[in-house]
């Protein structure tokens, strides 16, 4: 009788059991959805078509009436209106923007009237804002105000993978109450001439104090354009960073705030000045424009940091492509990662000076600190008299304070594998004729500054294993000084002295003087800026800097027309002190010199008149690599000639001009009174083309080797044989892009692009394959006559700059596939399946072992009972197995997926068994 009680017992406890673990799962179900609310609740979803939006730390309110709706979480934002906004007012909130356009119409603001909820599409303020871009979203504003205004004490984030355009707006003319810059398109308002900082509200019209937070791009496709200035005091706005600005408030305003792209692909378009004439406009990344006058550069707090996407950043109106607006400086500006950079300057379309760098300063602005790192792909074009990248049109390398003094030396920095291709400015007169420009890299044409008509260059770093190309716009130097300028800078004693141009760590630097032209007395001049250095001179000692190349650069330099390689450009008086270049030669370097003069007189007699050679140099007091200067210049009736001693290290030294090479300096073989001709009878350049079997048999020989500058060098059909091979083309030796030429392809030949000693001759290489074709194809033999017909030209010009050559005809090489995981996800309720299968197995298993003990069953019961058993436990652990080996738990948790039913129907067999084998 106790037995069977015991049994009874042990039955409902069994029961009980079972009761437990379904409560157990659910309860673990609640548990999870509470812990993952993302899950169980989406995001609060709300139309800008059914009225304006206010989100804040704690609710949301829509419409403008009723009290705020208590939430906290994320939120989605759909539809259209031309009338409606929104602003986030506080808090930290992660919004997704799914199709939204809102465009506001053109609208007055009113003095003390109109806030800035009523003109900006978007706005927040004190607040932390990520966004999250779905499908396509507009976002217009007008007014002054910014497409997305991020106040000063905000950060705006922007990710995902759909697509952003942000338009600031319009800025409001010297006519009305208040006059208002134009607003950026991400970043800060137009500067508002009603503009109050210990204003309470958000400001009269625009907020309008024109700096701005911190914008942060990871991804998504990002248009932004800033707004138009409507009058000639208040700057247009820039495509991402300030809103236009006025120089003249009581209250100078210094920009500042932060953008930071890290991914996606961004175009930035700075805004417009209110006609094509005025110099007012913003950057495309940067700052606004500014107004008002004097026309001074303007200081910037501004800071960029470029380390990956594709960026392309274009100016308006006298602005540069990233840094400042016309009349700002550049601000910090750090480019790195991975990231592709386009940047481009702009003027005003009508041939005068004025004009932006591509990246550095806009007209009259100064580029301050920019560094280019990592492995970024930077191309910078200067418009105007601006620098690619540097100064604005009369801007140097300089920091300056609010009082527009000089308070410490700029700095250009391109190191570790950065790939740089940097162009200056040009303008032609159309009345004169005369033709300027800015540096590659370096400053712009002639500023005025404290020191008179004097360009403060700063200094110029290129280290690593950085490849730079710099080509100076017109009579400006490929790295150095603009047109009119000199690579000056000045002391902790406020000296002026020269500044420093350094090129070192394996840096491959090719440098192109700029070749223009300058009316005087009616009279064109023809000049040239150095390619390092300094630009012509009528009126000033330019000095070419302390120039330094050590520790294996490779350093490439043309002189512009009568300017030197390395030194100045044209008619500086190489006898006065302030004209002379320090130029020390360190470990392992490499120089080649080069000048693409054509109009030097064959036996030029004096320095000073109008020609100079192909280097400049002084007596350093420590006597490194001691060139000597005018002290000790020789003149012949034929030539000039330099005196020097030998230092240690080892180097190499090319000295090149309109003849070619004329000198060759090894460290083994410099010593005292070595001295070599500078140039001769101008004798032009010659190139060979030849023709390589590699490993075939027979000879090709070009009749018309060697070929002169500007010369069409016509590829011949192949001649070459080898056994079992068949002829594919041919390869230009030492092309990194390893490109095949079949017959007829045409290949442009550069001696500019190529960076080795004997770049300017090209040996066109056989390649061979080991397949052979059917008898009915050509094997590609000719009879190697030369005559060019039908064949592919080449052309050598040295005035026509870079031209790359076609891309490979070769197949990638295709990597294998990486398997994709089958399942990105996995299903809280097949979690919790899975656990209550375990749970039952475990119950089944319990229980038998206790009948087992207890032997309270007949054989033949329990021997049915354990076969329930057997098929009760395994599906449980089977559950388990199956979910660990189909679910991704690293993935995003969603609530259940195709698994689901078929395990929920192999617990129910499971839960069957389990109630035979408890039964009584």
């Amino acid at each position: 009788m106790s037995e069977n009680i015991r049994n009874k017992k042990t039955d409902r406890k069994n029961k009980h059991n079972l009761h437990r673990i379904w409560l157990l799962s659910f309860g673990l179900l609640i548990l999870f959805l509470t812990a993952f609310p993302m899950v169980a609740a989406a995001d609060q979803s709300l139309d800008i078509g059914d009225g304006s939006i206010t989100i804040t730390a704690t609710g949301y309110t829509q419409g403008g009436a009723g009290p705020e709706t208590p939430y906290i979480g994320n939120y989605t934002i759909t539809g259209n209106s031309a009338s409606d906004t929104v602003q986030i007012t506080s808090g930290t909130h992660n919004i997704t923007l799914n199709g939204v356009s809102i465009s506001l119409p053109p609208a007055k603001v009113a003095a003390n009237t109109t806030k800035s909820a009523e003109v900006c599409a978007f706005s927040i303020n004190d607040s932390n804002v990520t966004l999250i871009l779905t499908g396509n979203n507009v976002l217009n504003s007008t007014a002054g105000c910014a497409g997305i205004y991020v106040s000063a004490d905000s950060s705006l984030a922007i990710e995902g993978s759909g697509n952003l355009t942000a338009t600031g707006g319009s800025g409001q003319s010297v006519f009305s109450n208040p006059t208002i810059g134009g607003g950026a398109g991400i970043g800060g308002n137009g500067q508002n001439s009603n503009y109050n900082k210990s204003a309470t509200d958000f400001g009269y019209g625009a907020f309008g104090e024109g700096d701005f937070g911190t914008i942060v791009i990871h991804s998504g496709n990002v248009t932004a354009s800033g707004g138009r200035a409507a009058n000639g005091n208040y700057g247009a706005g820039a495509g991402i960073g300030g809103g236009g600005l006025n120089s003249n408030m009581g209250n100078l305003i210094i920009p500042s705030g932060s953008v930071l792209i890290h991914g996606g692909e961004v175009q930035a378009n700075g805004g417009k000045s209110y006609n094509s004439m005025d110099t007012l406009g913003g950057a495309g990344i940067g700052t606004g424009g500014m107004g008002g006058g004097p026309w001074r550069p303007q200081p910037s707090n501004v800071l960029i940091q470029i380390f990956g996407g594709d960026v392309t950043a274009t100016g308006f109106n006298d602005s540069s492509g990233i840094g400042g607006g016309a009349n700002v400086n550049s601000g910090t500006i750090e480019i790195g990662g991975d990231s592709v950079v386009v940047a481009i300057g702009s003027d005003e379309g009508d041939n005068t000076t004025w004009g932006g760098a591509g990246i550095g300063g806009g007209d009259n602005g100064w580029a301050n600190n920019i560094t280019i790192q990592g492995n970024a792909t930077v191309h910078a074009i200067g418009k105007g008299g601006a620098a690619g990248i540097g100064g604005g049109n009369g801007g140097g390398v300089w920091v300056t304070d609010e009082d527009y003094n000089f308070i410490r030396p700029g700095k250009i920095l391109i190191s570790e594998n950065a790939s740089v291709t940097a162009t200056g400015g040009g303008f032609v007169s159309a009345s004169t004729g005369t033709t300027m420009g800015g540096a590659g890299i370096g400053s712009g044409r002639n500023c005025y500054s404290s020191y008179g008509d004097i360009l403060l260059c700063g200094n110029i770093f290129i280290d690593g294993n950085s490849t730079v190309k710099a080509i100076g716009g017109p009579a400006s130097a490929g790295i150095g000084a603009g047109s009119d300028g000199g690579v000056y800078a000045v002391d902790d004693d406020d000296n002026l002295t020269m500044g420093q141009i350094t090129i070192s760590d394996y840096a491959e630097v090719v440098a192109i003087g700029g070749s223009g032209k300058l009316n005087r007395s009616g009279t064109l001049h023809s000049l040239g800026g150095a390619g390092i250095g300094a630009s012509y001179s009528f009126f000033l000692d330019n000095p070419s800097g302390n120039i330094t190349v050590k520790d294996n650069a490779s350093v490439t330099a043309y002189g512009g027309q009568k300017a030197q390689a390395i030194g100045v450009g044209t008619y500086c008086d190489l006898t006065a002190v302030g004209n002379l270049c320090i130029l020390n030669i360190g470990d392992s370097a490499n120089l080649r010199l080069f000048n693409q003069d054509t109009e030097w007189p064959a036996y030029p007699t004096a320095v000073g008149a109008g020609v100079s050679k192909i280097i400049s140099y002084t007596m350093p007091a420590d006597g490194t690599f001691p060139l000597a200067g005018a002290d000790t210049e020789t003149t012949s009736s034929d030539a000039y000639t330099w005196n020097y001693t030998g230092v240690s290290g080892s180097y190499v030294l090319d000295i090149h001009d309109g003849s070619g090479l004329i000198l060759s300096v090894h460290s083994e073989n410099v010593g005292f009174g070595n001295w070599a001709v500078l140039y001769n009878n101008n004798k032009p350049a010659t190139y060979t083309a030849t023709y390589d079997a590699n490993g075939g048999a027979g000879t090709m020989a070009d009749a018309q080797s060697p070929y002169l500058d500007g010369a069409t060098v016509n590829v011949l059909k192949n001649d070459f044989t080898k056994a079992d091979c068949v002829f594919a083309g041919f390869k230009i030796r030492d092309d990194a892009n390893g490109t095949i030429y079949a017959h007829g392809d045409d290949h442009i030949a550069d001696a500019l692009a190529v960076y080795t000693v004997d770049a300017s001759d090209i040996v066109f290489e056989a390649q061979w394959t080991q397949e052979t074709l059917p008898p009915s194809e050509s094997n590609g033999t000719g009879n190697g006559t030369g005559n060019g017909t039908g064949n592919a030209s080449i052309k050598i010009n040295e005035s026509e700059g870079f031209t790359l050559p076609p891309n490979s005809t070769e197949e990638p090489k295709l990597e294998p596939p990486v398997p994709e995981s089958s399942n990105d996800n996995w299903a809280l309720l097949n979690l919790v399946v899975s656990i209550a299968g375990v749970l039952t197995s475990g119950i089944i298993a319990v229980n038998r072992y206790k009948k087992y003990k207890m032997k309270s069953q007949t054989d033949k019961i329990n021997q049915k009972k354990n076969i329930a058993a057997l098929f009760g436990i395994l599906p449980g652990l089977f559950l388990m197995i199956f979910f660990l080996t189909t679910e991704n738990l690293k993935g995003e948790m969603i609530l259940m997926d195709l698994q689901t039913i078929p395990m929920c129907l192999i617990l129910a067999v499971q839960i069957i068994f389990a109630g035979f084998v408890m039964k009584k």
